[in-house]
């Protein structure tokens, strides 16, 4: 994918917990049965959160893009599907919730959100509740940076030169439930939008 991190340039990989290929950790799933609790999301190539988390999360850390990259992003696109227990992946419980996390300028992140993070901070937004049952198909999610972000965050997000999405997980640090799936992400310059 043109999104994720080249292995070991993040010392492990660009996933945590690292990649198995077992299909029980995050990774880059091609499709799924769209079945049950543990087939796998159906239709899309997609980044599948699901496996045990360390430390509560499961994180997809992008490649790194060149400085000032980001500064003219004006829009963020991207399809997401949320666990039900009958779609492929199993249901969301409230505190399971997927975040995007931005960098600062050196690619540095802060911190990376659990459980326990605000919904919004100056670094990072929620993506999804998992308490929401609104994700359980594929679903086309919108940011407009002047409307959707603070401008504390804007100015941060078109400063990072690193992106992370990170979907939490109240369960033991050895479970498999909690899943979400994400694809199709788009970042738009202001002359990139349509109407």
């Amino acid at each position: 994918s043109w999104f994720v991190a080249d292995p070991f340039e993040m010392g492990t990989g660009p996933f945590i917990p690292a990649y198995t290929g077992t299909g029980t950790t995050p990774g880059i799933r091609q499709s799924g049965t769209g079945v049950g609790s543990t087939g796998g999301f159906a239709t899309y190539p997609h980044m599948d959160f699901r496996g045990a988390g360390l430390g509560g999360q499961r994180v997809l850390f992008s490649k790194r893009f060149p400085k000032y990259a980001m500064s003219d992003i004006e829009r963020i696109k991207m399809r997401v599907i949320q666990g039900s227990s009958s779609n492929g992946g199993e249901n969301c419980d409230s505190g399971d919730n997927l975040f995007i996390v931005w960098s600062d300028i050196n690619g540095a992140f802060s911190s990376l959100p659990t459980s326990a993070t605000s919904a919004t901070g100056d670094n990072h937004i929620q993506l999804v509740s998992g308490a929401s049952t609104l994700y359980h198909d594929w679903t086309l999610l919108t940011y407009t940076l002047s409307t959707d972000f603070t401008a504390t965050q804007k100015i941060n997000f078109q400063k990072a030169i690193r992106i992370a999405f990170v979907a939490t997980h109240t369960g033991s640090a050895s479970s498999d439930f909690d899943h979400y799936g994400l694809t199709d992400i788009e970042f738009q310059t202001t002359n990139e939008q349509v109407a």
